[in-house]
């Protein structure tokens, strides 16, 4: 039935599709395409597909980039379907984790489980007179469980009926995510009375951004919705080049687009680096949403959708992070998963920090190498940061010793912590805000889209065009709040769906 369906598309369609991209959104994008008949390019200007869903190999150890849980790792839920039909998840075990994060402050332990109940355990244990507070947290989070990104079509392609089914199944979360958008992490643990657990709650995100961040994230895992595909971020990304190389997709790799080639107000085709030009019926940047604007439409358009988030990123913040890599020899069975403990205080990039995070990739036995685990730390870094590190990049000896600067920083307050550690752990990278911009053309070095904060612009939903264009569709993470895989593969699939509207094809 179906594969007859796709022969005859093939047969009356078989126009050409241009994507501009090869991570997430840009393979889901490509194998929609396939499946629906057409033609399709994908070009990724970098030697392998998957973009900031990536890992790299260092010094005899794989460091995953990407992945610390993935939003639709649960059976029978719309997004996890769309990750098996790209090729993602389809036949990949999951792993559940115990717990969200584990803490060390003031001496003090606490785990934040991933089950109500043992977290309500824990948090009492700490502070029982916060015991109303704690309740509140768990509801709100019970709540917004029911909050799923809908995957089936865009919400500009949805009827009446289809609307009314939406706001029908999530009616209960969006209360609670209405309030608790309008209250900032900082703001929600000032509300409790014991000065750890103010401090476990201001560690999970920056000060100003929404607790409803917060809150969606530890639900979706404690929903077995969040769990960790085996084989981590790289993987995943290779497993869905492969299944639209399979279904007869060009993909293309080393090769960088110089402009989206516009023609009587329709795009029809690219340029590339070098020169060569590749003509299309239909093109779809699934780049960084700056790139496209910017650089592929040469600043020709503005995208009224998107430009109040960049007129105003003090309420529509962006997130990067200096990225510090360790491997270690031997068992580390004893080391916490995710875990964040106070510290020294050391500077970075022109701030003050206090504690580290660690995480402890020792869940997954097909990530350790050579008797070797990996372990990351994380530093949270904003845009102003970005601007110290890409003046930093020009200057590569003082980049260089200034990575490596901050890396033994680190080294040092783990050791602290870990004296058992000495002589079996060594640092093996550093990434900072200038690697995410140059290797992804990730904006302001950003890994996420914009966040949320009480004073953000509510996204309404990108329709994936830009005013004055036609033949033209955005995709990718930026366009679709809050961001992330999730984002990148229903905007990838929405994408094409939008040209088989306009091609009359039925889905």
């Amino acid at each position: 039935g179906s594969e007859m369906c796709i022969r005859d598309r093939r047969k009356t369609a078989m126009k050409k599709i241009v994507i501009v991209g090869g991570g997430i959104s840009g393979l889901t994008s490509g194998i929609f395409a396939q499946k629906y008949g057409f033609e399709s390019i994908v070009l990724e200007k970098n030697s392998v597909a998957g973009g900031v869903c990536t890992g790299w190999d260092r010094q005899g150890s794989h460091i995953d980039g990407c992945i610390h849980w993935l939003t639709g790792t649960k059976k029978d839920t719309e997004l996890y379907d769309l990750w098996c039909e790209v090729g993602a998840l389809d036949g990949i075990d999951i792993i559940n984790l115990d717990y969200y994060y584990m803490f060390e402050y003031d001496v003090k332990k606490i785990c934040f489980y991933n089950d109500y109940n043992k977290l309500r355990e824990e948090l009492l244990s700490v502070s029982a007179e916060d015991s109303e507070l704690i309740d509140e947290f768990i509801s709100a989070c019970k709540a917004v469980e029911s909050i799923e990104m809908p995957t089936s079509k865009p919400m500009d392609m949805m009827s009446i009926i289809d609307m009314m089914k939406l706001g029908k199944k999530m009616m209960s979360g969006f209360g609670s995510m209405k309030k608790y958008s309008a209250v900032s992490c900082k703001e929600f643990a000032e509300r409790f009375k014991s000065p750890i657990l103010q401090k476990v709650f201001r560690s999970f995100m920056p000060d100003n951004y929404s607790i409803s961040q917060v809150m969606f994230s530890y639900a979706t895992i404690v929903s077995g919705n969040g769990g960790i595909p085996v084989g981590g971020s790289k993987a995943m990304a290779m497993r869905m080049a492969d299944k639209y190389k399979s279904l007869g997709g060009q993909l293309r790799l080393n090769t960088s687009v110089d402009e989206i080639i516009i023609k009587d107000g329709k795009a029809v085709g690219v340029k590339l680096q070098n020169g060569d030009i590749i003509d299309a019926d239909y093109v779809i940047s699934a780049c960084d949403a700056n790139v496209t604007l910017q650089k592929l439409l040469r600043g020709k358009y503005v995208d009224k959708q998107l430009q109040p988030y960049y007129d105003d990123l003090e309420n529509n913040p962006l997130q990067s992070n200096v990225l510090v890599a360790f491997a270690v020899d031997g068992d580390v069975s004893n080391l916490p998963i995710s875990f964040i403990f106070d510290s020294e205080k050391y500077e970075i990039a022109g701030k003050t920090e206090d504690r580290v995070g660690m995480r402890v990739y020792s869940y997954d036995k097909s990530l350790v190498k050579n008797g070797k685990t990996t372990i990351t730390s994380y530093i949270s870094q904003n845009t102003q940061q970005f601007d110290y590190w890409k003046k930093l990049y020009e200057n590569k000896e003082a980049y260089k010793a200034e990575k490596m600067r901050i890396a033994e920083e680190i080294l040092k307050r783990i050791l602290k912590h870990f004296p058992e550690l000495e002589g079996r752990i060594k640092i093996i990278d550093v990434a900072t805000p200038a690697t995410y911009e140059r290797y992804c053309g990730a904006y302001k070095g950003s890994w996420m889209s914009f966040m949320s904060t009480p004073k953000s612009k509510q996204s309404q939903g990108h329709n994936g065009k830009i005013d004055g264009i036609d033949n033209f569709q955005i995709s990718g993470q930026w366009i679709y709040s809050p961001g992330g895989l999730p984002c990148a593969v229903a905007t990838g699939k929405f994408a094409v769906q939008r040209i088989c509207k306009a091609e009359k094809i039925k889905l």
